[in-house]
């Protein structure tokens, strides 16, 4: 969206990085990724009972 500021995230590959626009749905769509990432790790280390 025309002035959402853009954002560089880090890619899988070293020195790649990827430009997002903040709350467009690229972002969202990212983030929700990245999330559902992090919980399955979480779940595997078995950390799901965490007080946050």
């Amino acid at each position: 969206m025309a002035g959402n500021v853009l954002l560089s995230v880090l890619a899988a590959r070293a020195g790649e990085r990827h430009w997002l626009h903040h709350g467009g749905d690229c972002y969202v769509t990212h983030r929700r990724w990245q999330d559902d990432k992090v919980n399955a790790c979480l779940i595997e280390a078995g950390l799901t009972d965490l007080d946050m």
